[in-house]
C-alpha cells in the first residue's frame, strides 16, 4: 500500500523539505522510489537528490534487475531510464501499465541526452511522465510528487 501524500507532502516554498519529512514520518510505510539506470554515477546523483527529500530509494543497474525488484517489493514510483540493458524502460512501463499486480506503481521515464530518443506515449501502454535529463533537484522532485499524486503526465521544460 502506498501512503497518500496529498498536497501536504509538497516542500514549502524555497525548497524547504522539513514539511515533507514531517509528513513522511507520520506515515506507516516509507514512500519508496526505484531508480533504474545503468550508469552508477547518475544513479548516485539521483539517489542523493531523492533521499534528501525523505524518500526511500532502491537501485537497479538494468531492466531485468528492476523487474525483479518490482516483483519483490513494488515501489510507489519507478524512475526508469529509457535505455537500459535487458528490459528497456519503455518495456518495463508497458508491463507495469498492463499488469494487474503492480498497478499502484507509478512510472516516470527519463532519457539522458544523446543516449535514447524520448519514448512515444503509445509505446508505454499509457502516457507516463517524462523527465528529460539533465534536470534540477526541484524539477525531479516535482515530477515525483506529481506521479505520486496520480496527476496527468508531466515533463520538464526550459532548464531540463
Amino acid at each position: 500500500m502506498v501512503p497518500a501524500l496529498g498536497t501536504a507532502a509538497a516542500p514549502a516554498p524555497g525548497g524547504d523539505t522539513a514539511r515533507l519529512r514531517a509528513v513522511r514520518r507520520s506515515t506507516a510505510e516509507p514512500v519508496t522510489i526505484l531508480i533504474a539506470e545503468a550508469d552508477p554515477r547518475l544513479r548516485r546523483l539521483l539517489r542523493g537528490m531523492i533521499e534528501t527529500a525523505g524518500y526511500t530509494v532502491l537501485e537497479a543497474a538494468d531492466g531485468d534487475q528492476a523487474w525483479q525488484m518490482i516483483q519483490q517489493r513494488p515501489p510507489a514510483v519507478a524512475l526508469l531510464a529509457v535505455a537500459l540493458p535487458g528490459w528497456t524502460g519503455v518495456e518495463l512501463a508497458r508491463a507495469l501499465n498492463m499488469g494487474r499486480h503492480h498497478t499502484a506503481t507509478r512510472v516516470v521515464l527519463f532519457a539522458r541526452p544523446k543516449t535514447a530518443p524520448e519514448p512515444e506515449p503509445a509505446l508505454t501502454g499509457e502516457a507516463a511522465p517524462h523527465l528529460p535529463m539533465p534536470c534540477t533537484r526541484a524539477q525531479l522532485l516535482s515530477v515525483l510528487r506529481e506521479a505520486l499524486a496520480g496527476q496527468a503526465p508531466v515533463s520538464c521544460s526550459g532548464a531540463c
